[in-house]
């Protein structure tokens, strides 16, 4: 059962002018990597697991801490970060994570089988794709253009888990997200934005926004307990 879309918040604040939909350009790493990630259609079915993937960029930490101190440690979802992260340093995300959940968190190094209840974080550098019940790893474009890892994680989101995969953009300084939030769509699942007015950087989920295919707008406190009914009433 899909609840119907949302375009007003929950918060109280006030409503936005709706803005119609902007064209997306196809971006060049999507262009390039477009045999391998395109598909006609899903390959899951219902049993696979549900998946979150989420999407942020500058000032989306705190949201994100917010998000997961909500979140049950039980909810029977796996969830995927995906920042932007520097590949000249070493990344301390999946350990500031940890700390605010008990489910396990661990930084993907190389192909890992998802489970329930845990948490996988994108290391420095790097894109990562879900594939058959799998995280694969590969180098990240060479920068060209804009930020894409968000944009590259849920178009497989999207072609893997269908109806069973959510896709949520956080706070950040461009519009990675947006694209790939289509592919969501397209193959039945559910997306959402962060509200632009809670977000440090609204240019991220303002962007998705635009697109005039983001089911729900919320406040980060706001997405645990809307994920979880979603997906029990999925079941």
């Amino acid at each position: 059962m899909t609840e119907p879309a949302e375009r007003t918040r929950r918060s109280g604040a006030k409503s936005k002018q709706a803005r119609p939909p902007r064209e997306l350009a196809p971006d060049h790493a999507e262009q390039d990597m477009g045999a391998k990630l395109d598909h006609g259609a899903p390959t899951l079915n219902y049993s696979v697991l549900p998946m979150v993937g989420i999407g942020g960029s500058a000032g989306a930490i705190p949201s994100i801490q917010t998000f997961f101190q909500a979140m049950p440690r039980d909810s029977g979802l796996a969830f995927v970060v995906v920042m932007h992260l520097s590949p000249e340093h070493e990344s301390a995300l999946a350990e500031v994570v940890q700390s605010w959940t008990e489910m396990r968190v661990e930084q993907v190094v190389n192909s890992v089988k998802v489970r329930r209840n845990h948490v996988y974080v994108i290391p420095p550098g790097k894109q990562i794709a879900a594939a058959n019940g799998n995280l694969e790893l590969a180098d990240l474009p060479s920068d060209r253009g804009r930020r894409v890892a968000v944009d590259l994680f849920f178009r497989t989101l999207g072609d893997t888990h269908g109806p069973r995969g959510a896709a949520i953009v956080f706070s950040g300084a461009d519009g990675d997200g947006a694209i790939g939030l289509k592919r969501v769509k397209e193959r039945g699942g559910l997306t959402i934005a962060q509200d632009p007015e809670e977000a440090g950087h609204p240019s991220m989920p303002q962007s998705a926004i635009d697109t005039g295919l983001v089911d729900w707008v919320l406040r980060a406190a706001d997405m645990p307990e809307r994920l979880v009914k979603y997906f029990e009433l999925a079941q």
